[in-house]
Protein backbone atom coordinates (compact mmCIF):
# COMPACT_ATOMS: atom_id res chain seq x y z
CA UNK A 1 0.00 0.00 0.00
CA UNK A 2 1.31 3.46 -0.89
CA UNK A 3 -0.80 6.02 1.01
CA UNK A 4 1.36 9.00 0.05
CA UNK A 5 1.24 8.04 -3.61
CA UNK A 6 -2.55 7.82 -3.43
CA UNK A 7 -2.54 11.25 -1.76
CA UNK A 8 -0.63 12.55 -4.82
CA UNK A 9 -3.24 10.98 -7.10
CA UNK A 10 -6.07 12.61 -5.12
CA UNK A 11 -4.43 16.06 -4.85
CA UNK A 12 -6.45 17.61 -7.72
CA UNK A 13 -9.56 17.11 -5.56
CA UNK A 14 -8.30 20.09 -3.54
CA UNK A 15 -8.78 22.24 -6.65
CA UNK A 16 -12.33 20.92 -6.97
CA UNK A 17 -13.00 21.75 -3.32
CA UNK A 18 -11.79 25.29 -3.83
CA UNK A 19 -13.96 25.63 -6.97
CA UNK A 20 -16.99 24.62 -4.92
CA UNK A 21 -16.04 27.08 -2.16
CA UNK A 22 -15.70 29.74 -4.86
CA UNK A 23 -19.23 28.93 -6.01
CA UNK A 24 -20.49 29.47 -2.48
CA UNK A 25 -18.43 32.52 -1.52
CA UNK A 26 -17.95 34.44 -4.78
CA UNK A 27 -19.58 37.82 -4.49
CA UNK A 28 -20.87 39.83 -7.43
CA UNK A 29 -17.74 41.98 -7.21
CA UNK A 30 -15.27 39.12 -6.65
CA UNK A 31 -13.56 36.99 -9.22
CA UNK A 32 -13.39 33.23 -9.46
CA UNK A 33 -9.84 33.42 -10.82
CA UNK A 34 -8.45 34.34 -7.40
CA UNK A 35 -10.07 31.29 -5.79
CA UNK A 36 -8.85 28.96 -8.53
CA UNK A 37 -5.30 30.28 -8.28
CA UNK A 38 -5.34 29.61 -4.54
CA UNK A 39 -6.72 26.12 -5.21
CA UNK A 40 -4.03 25.37 -7.80
CA UNK A 41 -1.25 26.51 -5.44
CA UNK A 42 -2.67 24.47 -2.55
CA UNK A 43 -3.14 21.41 -4.75
CA UNK A 44 0.42 21.63 -6.13
CA UNK A 45 1.93 22.22 -2.68
CA UNK A 46 0.08 19.25 -1.19
CA UNK A 47 0.93 16.99 -4.15
CA UNK A 48 4.63 17.94 -3.95
CA UNK A 49 4.72 17.29 -0.20
CA UNK A 50 2.96 13.94 -0.60
CA UNK A 51 5.31 12.99 -3.47
CA UNK A 52 8.34 13.88 -1.36
CA UNK A 53 7.01 11.67 1.47
CA UNK A 54 6.26 8.87 -1.01
CA UNK A 55 9.74 9.06 -2.58
CA UNK A 56 11.28 8.95 0.90
CA UNK A 57 9.22 5.86 1.78
CA UNK A 58 10.31 4.19 -1.49
CA UNK A 59 14.00 4.91 -0.74
CA UNK A 60 13.57 3.46 2.75
CA UNK A 61 12.07 0.34 1.14
CA UNK A 62 15.20 -0.03 -1.05
CA UNK A 63 13.91 1.45 -4.30
CA UNK A 64 16.46 3.49 -6.32
CA UNK A 65 14.33 6.65 -6.36
CA UNK A 66 15.95 10.08 -6.03
CA UNK A 67 14.58 12.79 -3.80
CA UNK A 68 14.28 15.11 -6.81
CA UNK A 69 11.58 12.89 -8.28
CA UNK A 70 8.96 14.69 -6.16
CA UNK A 71 9.48 17.90 -8.14
CA UNK A 72 7.71 16.29 -11.10
CA UNK A 73 4.52 17.16 -9.21
CA UNK A 74 5.03 20.79 -10.09
CA UNK A 75 4.13 19.85 -13.67
CA UNK A 76 1.07 17.82 -12.70
CA UNK A 77 0.64 15.10 -10.05
CA UNK A 78 0.29 12.33 -12.60
CA UNK A 79 3.75 13.23 -14.01
CA UNK A 80 5.25 12.19 -10.67
CA UNK A 81 3.21 8.98 -10.62
CA UNK A 82 4.32 8.15 -14.17
CA UNK A 83 8.00 8.82 -13.32
CA UNK A 84 7.55 6.78 -10.13
CA UNK A 85 6.17 3.80 -12.03
CA UNK A 86 8.96 3.95 -14.61
CA UNK A 87 11.82 4.25 -12.08
CA UNK A 88 10.70 1.57 -9.63
CA UNK A 89 12.56 -1.71 -9.74
CA UNK A 90 9.80 -3.74 -8.07
CA UNK A 91 6.91 -2.52 -10.21
CA UNK A 92 3.46 -3.83 -9.50
CA UNK A 93 0.11 -3.35 -11.16
CA UNK A 94 -0.62 -0.96 -8.29
CA UNK A 95 1.87 1.52 -9.73
CA UNK A 96 -0.12 1.72 -12.94
CA UNK A 97 -3.39 1.76 -10.96
CA UNK A 98 -2.10 4.90 -9.21
CA UNK A 99 -1.52 6.52 -12.57
CA UNK A 100 -4.99 5.51 -13.77
CA UNK A 101 -6.47 6.75 -10.47
CA UNK A 102 -4.80 10.13 -10.92
CA UNK A 103 -6.19 10.40 -14.44
CA UNK A 104 -9.67 9.49 -13.14
CA UNK A 105 -9.46 12.15 -10.41
CA UNK A 106 -8.46 14.77 -12.98
CA UNK A 107 -11.36 13.75 -15.19
CA UNK A 108 -13.81 14.00 -12.29
CA UNK A 109 -12.40 17.39 -11.27
CA UNK A 110 -12.77 18.75 -14.81
CA UNK A 111 -16.27 17.32 -15.31
CA UNK A 112 -17.58 18.65 -11.99
CA UNK A 113 -15.70 21.94 -11.72
CA UNK A 114 -16.44 23.24 -15.22
CA UNK A 115 -20.20 23.74 -14.65
CA UNK A 116 -19.55 24.94 -11.09
CA UNK A 117 -17.13 27.61 -12.34
CA UNK A 118 -19.46 28.56 -15.20
CA UNK A 119 -22.33 29.05 -12.76
CA UNK A 120 -20.16 31.24 -10.54
CA UNK A 121 -19.07 33.36 -13.49
CA UNK A 122 -22.68 33.71 -14.67
CA UNK A 123 -23.96 34.49 -11.19
CA UNK A 124 -21.14 36.97 -10.56
CA UNK A 125 -22.34 39.23 -13.34
CA UNK A 126 -24.04 42.37 -12.15
CA UNK A 127 -26.70 44.41 -13.84
CA UNK A 128 -26.01 48.01 -14.71
CA UNK A 129 -29.47 48.98 -13.50
CA UNK A 130 -29.25 52.68 -14.40
CA UNK A 131 -28.09 51.93 -17.95
CA UNK A 132 -30.83 49.33 -18.50
CA UNK A 133 -33.55 51.64 -17.17
CA UNK A 134 -32.30 54.48 -19.38
CA UNK A 135 -32.13 52.15 -22.40
CA UNK A 136 -35.73 50.99 -21.90
CA UNK A 137 -37.01 54.56 -21.30
CA UNK A 138 -35.26 55.74 -24.49
CA UNK A 139 -36.71 52.81 -26.42
CA UNK A 140 -40.24 53.52 -25.20
CA UNK A 141 -39.87 57.22 -26.08
CA UNK A 142 -38.68 56.37 -29.61
CA UNK A 143 -41.55 53.90 -30.10
CA UNK A 144 -44.43 55.85 -28.54
CA UNK A 145 -43.17 59.38 -28.01
CA UNK A 146 -44.02 59.13 -24.29
CA UNK A 147 -41.54 60.14 -21.63
CA UNK A 148 -41.32 57.45 -18.96
CA UNK A 149 -39.27 56.52 -15.96
CA UNK A 150 -38.37 52.87 -15.62
CA UNK A 151 -37.72 50.92 -12.43
CA UNK A 152 -36.05 47.49 -12.66
CA UNK A 153 -35.23 45.08 -9.80
CA UNK A 154 -31.91 45.59 -8.03
CA UNK A 155 -30.50 42.04 -8.45
CA UNK A 156 -32.44 40.18 -11.14
CA UNK A 157 -31.37 36.74 -12.42
CA UNK A 158 -28.79 37.05 -15.19
CA UNK A 159 -28.60 33.46 -16.42
CA UNK A 160 -29.18 33.11 -20.17
CA UNK A 161 -32.90 32.67 -20.82
CA UNK A 162 -34.00 34.16 -17.49
CA UNK A 163 -36.63 36.89 -17.40
CA UNK A 164 -37.57 39.66 -15.02
CA UNK A 165 -40.06 42.54 -14.94
CA UNK A 166 -39.49 46.28 -14.92
CA UNK A 167 -42.16 48.96 -14.46
CA UNK A 168 -42.36 51.91 -16.86
CA UNK A 169 -44.27 54.89 -15.46
CA UNK A 170 -45.50 57.63 -17.81
CA UNK A 171 -45.75 61.31 -16.82
CA UNK A 172 -49.54 60.92 -16.33
CA UNK A 173 -48.94 58.17 -13.74
CA UNK A 174 -49.98 55.20 -15.90
CA UNK A 175 -47.72 52.17 -15.70
CA UNK A 176 -46.69 49.49 -18.14
CA UNK A 177 -44.91 46.24 -17.37
CA UNK A 178 -41.72 45.60 -19.33
CA UNK A 179 -40.47 42.02 -19.67
CA UNK A 180 -36.70 41.75 -19.93
CA UNK A 181 -35.11 38.53 -21.23
CA UNK A 182 -31.40 37.79 -20.76
CA UNK A 183 -30.00 36.51 -24.07
CA UNK A 184 -26.49 35.26 -23.25
CA UNK A 185 -23.66 35.24 -20.71
CA UNK A 186 -22.51 38.67 -21.83
CA UNK A 187 -25.66 40.14 -20.30
CA UNK A 188 -27.23 41.04 -23.67
CA UNK A 189 -30.97 41.55 -23.20
CA UNK A 190 -34.13 42.11 -25.14
CA UNK A 191 -37.23 43.74 -23.72
CA UNK A 192 -40.86 44.22 -24.64
CA UNK A 193 -43.66 46.23 -23.11
CA UNK A 194 -46.97 44.83 -21.96
CA UNK A 195 -45.42 41.60 -20.66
Amino acid sequence: MAPWAWAVAAAPAILLGVAIVAAILASPNGTVTEYLLIGAVLSDAFATFAAWRDARALREAGEPVSGGLAWWCLLVPWAYLWARAVKRVNKTSGDWALLAGAAAVWLVVIVISTPVIDSVITNSETLNQARLQSQIASGIKSQTGEVTTVQCPQDPPLNPGSQFQCVATATDGSTTMVTVTVQDRNGDIIWQTGG
